[in-house]
C-alpha cells in the first residue's frame, strides 16, 4: 500500500506523490529494540521481531486492569508495583508474574462468547471482555485495590478508535488499550542526551516505547520525522513488501510514569527525568520526548535490525527546542 494514498488531512499528505522518496541521510537509523506490553502499564517484553495486526502490534496492551466498581483502568501514575508485574508469552498462553505469589497463566485464544462489560479508558467507554475470577482475585492481591482483569475483544471486533483531530473519514484505525495511539518511538540518542543533561541513569523502558532506533544525527530527530518506514537491510534479500510505513503524528506527551524506576516500582525522589524534560523538552507546560505512530499497513512484521528510513519531513519540528 502507498502511504501516499492514506488521507490525513492534518498532514497535507494526499495526493504527495513524493512521499515515497527516502530522504537521504548520511548515517543509516535502525531498529535497535522492540518491546511490546501485554497488561497496560505491566512490565513490557522485548521481542526479536513482531507482527501486525489492525490495533498495532500483536498482543500489546491487549489486557487492562480495571477498578471492578467503575471499570476506570487503573496504571502505574497510581499504582506503581503495577511496573514489578512481570509478562511472559508462549505459544498459546500468557504467563503473569509477582513476587508473593503463583504465577497466572491467561489463554492467548479470544473466547467465542466472552463476558464483556464497559469499561472507561481516558474517558473512552469501551466495551471489553471480562477474563475470569481467578485473575482478578490475583491482581486484587497485587495491587491491594479490587479490581478486575479484562482484555479486548478480537481485532476485528474491538471499537477504540483513535482520536479523529489525528485521523480521517477514510481512515479510522482504532487501537487496543494505549493511552492514545498505537506505536510510541524514541531514539537512543534522545535518551543519552537527556542521561547526559540530568547527570542520571535512565533506562529506555522508563519511557514505555515500541520501537527504539539508533544512528540519528542529532537527539530528538525523531521529532522532525513525518512518515517513515521500517524495512529489512537491502542486503538481507528479503522483499520490498517486508517493508511496513507509519505516519509520525503527535509528539508523546510524558506524566510521571517515566520517574518510576523500573527495577524497583519506586518513584525518582527528585522527579528525574521529568525534572529535567521541563529545562529544554516543554511546550505550553508539557515535557516532550517521543513520537506517537500509526500504522498504515496493518499486517506484517517489524524486526531489531530493520533500517529506518523518513518519507516525510515536517516542516516546523519539536525537535527545534533547545538542546
Amino acid at each position: 500500500m502507498e502511504i501516499a494514498a492514506v488521507v490525513f488531512p492534518h498532514l497535507s499528505l494526499l495526493a504527495n506523490a513524493a512521499l515515497n522518496a527516502v530522504v537521504p541521510r548520511a548515517t543509516q537509523v535502525t531498529v535497535s529494540a522492540l518491546y511490546i506490553y501485554p497488561i497496560k502499564s505491566c512490565k513490557g517484553i522485548r521481542v526479536r521481531d513482531i507482527g501486525l495486526d489492525a490495533l498495532g502490534f500483536e498482543w500489546d496492551r491487549r489486557w487492562m486492569v480495571v477498578s471492578r466498581s467503575t471499570g476506570q483502568f487503573l496504571t502505574q501514575r497510581k499504582y506503581p508495583r503495577m511496573s514489578q508485574i512481570s509478562t511472559a508469552l508462549n505459544k498459546d498462553t500468557l504467563t503473569v508474574s509477582d513476587a508473593g505469589q503463583a504465577d497466572l497463566v491467561l489463554p492467548l485464544a479470544y473466547a467465542e462468547k466472552p463476558d464483556t462489560r464497559t469499561v472507561t479508558i481516558w474517558g473512552q467507554m469501551v466495551t471489553a471482555a471480562v477474563v475470569s475470577d481467578a485473575a482478578d482475585a490475583w491482581f486484587s492481591k497485587a495491587l491491594g485495590c479490587d479490581c478486575q482483569l479484562v482484555r479486548t475483544l478480537a481485532p476485528a471486533a474491538h471499537a477504540r478508535p483513535v482520536d479523529p483531530a489525528f485521523t480521517s473519514p477514510l481512515q479510522q484505525p482504532h487501537i487496543a488499550f494505549a493511552d492514545g495511539f498505537p506505536f510510541l518511538l524514541l531514539s537512543e540518542e534522545s535518551v543519552a542526551h537527556l542521561c547526559q543533561r540530568s547527570g542520571e541513569h535512565i533506562d529506555v523502558l522508563q519511557f514505555r516505547p515500541n520501537i527504539v532506533v539508533r544512528g540519528c544525527a542529532q537527539p530528538h530527530a525523531e521529532d522532525g520525522w513525518q512518515a517513515v518506514r521500517l524495512a529489512p537491510p537491502a542486503s538481507s534479500g528479503a522483499a520490498a513488501a517486508a517493508a511496513v510505513d507509519f505516519l509520525v503524528v503527535k509528539d508523546c506527551t510524558r506524566c510521571n510514569i517515566p520517574t518510576i524506576d523500573p527495577a524497583t516500582g519506586k518513584f525518582h525522589p527528585n522527579n528525574e527525568p521529568t525534572r529535567t524534560m521541563q529545562t529544554y523538552r516543554v511546550v505550553d507546560r508539557k515535557p516532550l520526548f517521543g513520537q506517537n505512530l500509526l500504522h498504515v499497513n496493518r499486517t506484517g512484521r517489524v524486526r531489531e535490525g530493520d533500517e529506518l528510513h523518513v518519507l516525510r519531513s515536517k516542516v516546523t519540528p519539536a525537535s527545534a527546542l533547545a538542546l
